[in-house]
């Protein structure tokens, strides 16, 4: 009778306790912890219904929103480049393996892999790739960056065209050197250059027609970006920036009395702005941390105002926010998708309670 009635209170403790959990959170029989090295992913991809794809340095992995639960994709590889494809769905991924050729692995939406391929040809030292997915103007091609040169490649791995994108020195930069780029489809390739100068860096942008050889420089602030040529062929590009630190005097810095744009939509054919997003950031004195951070996952946007401590969400290619000045998230978190559905955003959190860990978080609105 006694261990009965235990058992009832234990029962009517636990239904007490799971009533009161926040909305957004999960109970910690619930979560999964994950290493917080994803925290700080540089591609997030959505696949399918409750999934996402995170791509961390030389690493890529299958992420299941609704578990938590993440799966390495080829950890004994270097991965190159992820994509998704939505009709039919698939994950791509691009690899050098250990002997420098490389590779790609394509996967169905739960993370099984269905095909593999082995390129004829090997990664250059310190090189990159990406990969080009076929489409009615040009078929399935590779992007291979060794320094300066950027060589374009079929399928079975023949040298279609070659191109140096190398800038000289010039009185205005001592010494320019390339800092990112992206490559989705012929014929378009987006480049961000470091031109450094006496005590500061300046970054840029310049798309180059690999067709026609024209090159387009695109006029921004500049300071660091990111960017990416998405599945409708456009170029996006965003930044973040921190007022708070130490920068030379002659480095470009944003005005805190202006409006900043931190997400950009560029046209490749035309090169001009088809959306652009701004918000004012104000400065805030001492050493309390102001400016805004923006990532990017699929085609929503989402950015941080340092000093108020609230963020938005928005569609890339919409004007209005999808969620505004919101404020219950954690400092350290990375934005994974968002489900206009179920009007759901899915965010990677660091979990306060576990060093090195971290944890999926569902927000609703």
């Amino acid at each position: 009778m006694m261990k009965l009635l235990l058992s009832k209170v234990s029962a009517a403790l636990l239904l007490c306790a799971a009533a009161i959990l926040p909305i957004g959170t999960a109970s910690a029989a619930a979560q999964t912890l994950l290493s917080d090295r994803w925290l700080s992913a540089e591609k997030v991809l959505p696949v399918g219904g409750g999934a996402a794809l995170l791509r961390s340095s030389d690493s890529a992995a299958f992420l299941d929103l609704d578990s938590g639960r993440l799966k390495r994709l080829l950890p004994d590889q270097k991965t190159l480049d992820a994509e998704v494809l939505s009709n039919p769905l698939k994950v791509v991924l691009l690899t050098a393996g250990e002997s420098g050729k490389i590779e790609k692995h394509v996967y169905d939406g739960s993370g099984k892999e269905i095909s593999s391929t082995v390129y004829k040809l090997k990664l250059p030292e310190r090189g990159e790739a990406r990969w080009g997915a076929p489409s009615a103007k040009a078929k399935e091609q590779l992007a291979v960056r060794g320094e300066n040169l950027f060589v374009l490649y079929d399928s079975g791995g023949h040298q279609v065209l070659r191109y140096d994108a190398g800038i000289q020195p010039s009185a205005m930069y001592e010494y320019v050197s390339i800092e990112g780029w992206d490559f989705s489809a012929y014929p378009y390739l987006a480049i961000q250059y470091q031109g450094q100068r006496i005590m500061a860096s300046d970054f840029f942008v310049r798309t180059v027609n690999l067709y026609n050889k024209s090159v387009r420089e695109l006029p921004s602030l500049e300071i660091y970006k990111q960017l990416k040529i998405d599945a409708r062929n456009r170029l996006q590009v965003w930044n973040s920036f921190g007022y708070n630190g130490i920068r030379p005097a002659n480095a470009a810095s944003p005005d805190p009395a202006k409006k900043q744009s931190f997400h950009t939509v560029y046209n490749l054919d035309s090169g001009k702005v088809s959306l652009d997003h701004a918000l004012m950031f104000d400065l805030q004195e001492g050493l309390e941390p102001s400016g805004w951070e923006t990532q990017v996952a699929g085609n929503y946007v989402f950015v941080r105002d340092l000093t108020a401590r609230t963020w938005n969400l928005y569609a890339a290619d919409a004007s209005s926010p999808v969620a505004s000045a919101q404020k219950d998230l954690a400092t350290k978190a990375r934005f994974l998708r968002y489900d206009p559905a179920s009007k759901k955003a899915y965010f990677l959190v660091d979990d306060s309670s576990s060093a090195g860990k971290a944890a999926v978080r569902t927000i609703s609105f």
